[in-house]
């Protein structure tokens, strides 16, 4: 299972933080974080739609920093993509106490909540949800 775990790159240390934890559980999952912390130049100039072709689920971290722009299209993208293919997963996942976002239409119950994205019990049922489909 490939994984685009997106994040707003201010919040990158939680997204390393919350990938380590989901690796430490299934280390067979390849998540993949978007932007790419070392490469964030070359990122900008990737097409989101071309991306997102290559995932099977996309994970949407919304950090204390709120969603950043390319969060907020690659889930317009994502949407698009699920419409078409039932068998991509989304998953919008609220960390710690961060604000609910507003701009892309979901309701606070529609949000995974991750108090603390190191929990053991938070992650295994976040990989659940992850797999369910």
């Amino acid at each position: 299972m490939r994984i685009l775990l997106s994040y707003n790159g201010v919040d990158a240390w939680l997204a390393e933080a919350l990938r380590a934890s989901l690796f430490m559980l299934d280390p067979e999952i390849n998540f993949v974080l978007w932007p790419d912390p070392c490469f964030a130049a070359a990122s900008q100039r990737c097409s989101k739609s071309f991306c997102m072709r290559e995932f099977d689920a996309l994970l949407l971290l919304a950090g204390p920093s709120g969603l950043s722009a390319s969060q907020e299209a690659e889930w317009t993208a994502a949407m698009r993509r699920a419409a078409q293919d039932d068998k991509f997963t989304l998953l919008p996942v609220l960390a710690g106490q961060s604000p609910l976002p507003q701009r892309i239409g979901l309701q606070e119950r529609e949000w995974f909540k991750a108090p603390v994205v190191t929990d053991r019990d938070t992650i295994r049922e976040l990989i659940l949800m992850l797999k369910s489909k």
